[in-house]
């Protein structure tokens, strides 16, 4: 049987990344500076994924649990000048920090929101990171190189991460 018209039902998730970087000094926080704040790209792994976690309740391989930086995605020895991913990536350039989801949210009936705090004493790799990612056990979600600002981590500053994805 064929069923016409099916491309009207053909849906394109988005994805929406901001970075809160709040400073301290001591153990006072003294700023808060949006340091990432743009859209990003729903990779082809997530897309493929999706009709899984909503067919098989038992499968729980597909579903977001980690955000991870890297330093890729960037031109080769200026990390000023963003390579933007494309949808068929499967992994970050050069992950180097990894952590749990803190905390999913269903604020519309069509969106679920990601929230993850990296304290003062996490990910501090003293270099820039340039590119993010959403990741479950099996695959990568989302991912996104910074265009609006780079984060140089360090043991002053603690990160809130709100990553939403909108289908």
């Amino acid at each position: 049987m064929e069923v016409q018209g099916t491309d009207k039902f053909i849906f394109y998730p988005k994805g929406y990344l901001l970075v809160i970087a709040d400073y301290f000094e001591k153990d006072k926080r003294v700023d808060s500076k949006v340091v990432v704040d743009s859209q990003n790209i729903i990779v082809n792994s997530a897309k493929l994924a999706m009709p899984i976690g909503i067919s098989d309740p038992d499968d729980h391989s597909y579903v977001v649990k980690y955000f991870a930086m890297g330093t890729g995605h960037h031109a080769a020895g200026d990390p000023d000048v963003p390579v933007q991913p494309i949808v068929t990536e499967t992994a970050l350039e050069t992950e180097l920090y990894r952590k749990a989801i803190t905390n999913i949210s269903y604020p519309t009936a069509t969106s679920v929101s990601f929230y993850t705090l990296v304290s003062r004493d996490e990910g501090n790799i003293g270099s820039w990171y340039t590119e993010f990612g959403l990741f479950s056990d099996s695959a990568m979600f989302a991912i996104r190189a910074s265009d609006t600002g780079r984060i140089r981590k360090n043991d002053n500053i603690q990160l809130e991460i709100y990553w939403r994805i909108s289908f």
